[in-house]
């Protein structure tokens, strides 16, 4: 996933979490899981952005 720039990543972040629209992915109904996938991609973007990869890396490996 790729973006702009970090206002457009959070932008898609708010907007894919709106609690009045409604999730699609590949135009079929999306679930928790799709958009917990969608959210982490997206905050992996931000974090490489930032230069804090240390952040998703060390939940990786407290997951391991």
């Amino acid at each position: 996933m790729e973006f702009e720039n970090i206002k457009e990543a959070l932008e898609t972040l708010v907007s894919a979490n709106d609690r009045e629209g409604s999730l699609k992915v590949n135009g079929k109904p999306g679930n928790l899981n799709d958009l917990k996938e969608f959210n982490f991609e997206a905050l992996v973007w931000i974090c490489d952005s930032l230069g804090m990869e240390d952040i998703y890396l060390k939940n990786a490996s407290q997951s391991s």
